[in-house]
């Protein structure tokens, strides 16, 4: 896995962290909520992952709306 990938998981690690145990980053968290919605609509989307097999990711969707990495799709 390429260095940089590690980052983006990390931080969204963290950020998925904060907000299950009940200190979120409230800015990260409603853009989460716009991205998520996008996701919902994509026709790469299976169940909570974007399909790797359909040209997504294959990142689970929870943790890909809460990086600063952008939608590979370029959706968001």
């Amino acid at each position: 896995m390429d260095p940089k990938e590690i980052k983006y998981l990390a931080e969204a690690f963290i950020n998925s962290t904060r907000n299950r145990i009940g200190f979120p980053n409230v800015e990260m968290e409603e853009l989460a909520t716009k991205r998520y919605e996008t996701c919902l609509e994509c026709s790469t989307r299976t169940g909570t992952k974007c399909d790797k097999a359909k040209g997504g990711c294959g990142c689970p969707l929870h943790l890909r709306t809460r990086s600063s990495k952008g939608c590979p799709l370029k959706k968001w």
